[in-house]
């Protein structure tokens, strides 16, 4: 199985990937577009009007690229890590398959608030464009909100038969282990941070994986971790993955009714 994953090629395809990302987003963050000024219109020799037309345009093919390029890196991201997955837990590949996709998720992370950076400065900088419309007496612009941020799909039909039946219990068996990763990766549920479904997610991880004799702390961790989603996450990020503080970063949010009381400010370790 392991010769159908090349760590490797993973590494360095993620890599370029984030540098892709990271050139194409920081060239939105940076001076190279300026704020729209009336007086280009002089300078280019055009109206107030058309000029202010010409850089809506311009934001919108920002808006496209740094989409386009946001998209396709964390599409990867996420074929990535399921490949990452499929590595056994009982050989070599194993440790470097976890330590590679914290590698990931770092990167993801950087990337996230690059994007969400990038998406609020073409807001600003669209809204700067309606004032000079609205300065000169022309017809204001349509409302509109950029987005760079990337969502990925989600079973809406799933999530919406847990919200609105949160008491009905599951009936779960155990699977086939053939490695444990694939285990999580496929069998447990994703916490985004709703409380109402944190004891189902509880149950199950616990029942899974934090339970398990044969899991060692360090897997159950970054397990875990493949299992959160905004604030939980960041709210476990800054434990150490190497397993000394999986039972502290997991037994902590069983016993948390606000999600908000966790140790958010926990130096992060390397």
């Amino acid at each position: 199985m392991t010769d159908e994953v090349d760590i490797q090629q993973i590494q360095k395809e993620i890599n370029a990937l984030t540098e892709k990302a990271k050139t194409t987003l920081n060239a939105t963050l940076t001076n190279t577009y300026n704020l729209p000024k009336k007086e280009q219109a002089n300078t280019q020799k055009i109206t107030v009007s058309d000029y202010i037309q010409q850089y809506v345009v311009t934001l919108a093919n920002e808006e496209s690229a740094s989409f386009s390029v946001n998209a396709q890196f964390q599409r990867k991201v996420k074929d990535s890590i399921d490949q990452l997955c499929t590595i056994p837990n009982n050989i070599v590949a194993s440790n470097i398959a976890i330590n590679t996709i914290n590698e990931i998720k770092d990167k993801q992370n950087e990337i996230n608030t690059l994007a969400k950076d990038a998406e609020n400065r073409l807001n600003m900088r669209y809204e700067s464009a309606n004032k000079i419309n609205i300065e000169e007496g022309l017809p204001t612009l349509k409302d509109k909100k950029f987005k760079v941020s990337y969502d990925p799909p989600r079973n809406l039909n799933a999530k919406q038969t847990q919200q609105t039946q949160p008491q009905k219990s599951v009936a779960l068996t155990t699977p086939t282990k053939k490695n444990i990763l694939s285990q999580g990766a496929i069998t447990l549920p994703i916490f985004y941070g709703q409380m109402e479904n944190w004891g189902a997610f509880y149950s199950t991880f616990k029942k899974l994986v934090a339970d398990d004799p044969d899991i060692d702390n360090s897997m159950k961790h970054n397990i875990l971790r493949q299992h959160l989603r905004e604030e939980p996450f960041e709210m476990i990020r800054p434990y150490s993955t190497d397993g000394s503080e999986f039972e502290t970063a997991f037994g902590s949010k069983k016993q948390s009714k606000n999600m908000q009381i966790l140790r958010k400010n926990k130096p992060r370790l390397n």
